[in-house]
């Protein structure tokens, strides 16, 4: 994730390890939720609970730094 002064900038979905059409196929899901939200806490997508929970884990993770926690 990238963030400007106030809002999150880019997000990017490495979904490299995921099944083609199950992780993989969610990522542009994903990122554009995350856009869109401007937070962690997004819908996910269905059908790839185990990607959306590990790619809202992540988001946590990059806010927490963002913020220097």
């Amino acid at each position: 994730m990238t963030f400007s002064d106030s809002a999150v900038t880019d997000v990017v979905v490495d979904t490299s390890g995921e099944t083609a059409s199950i992780g993989a196929a969610a990522a542009d899901e994903l990122r554009e939720q995350l856009l869109a939200a401007g937070s962690a806490e997004i819908d996910g997508v269905s059908g790839s609970t185990i990607t959306s929970e590990a790619v809202m884990k992540a988001a946590k993770s990059c806010y927490a730094q963002a913020k220097g926690e």
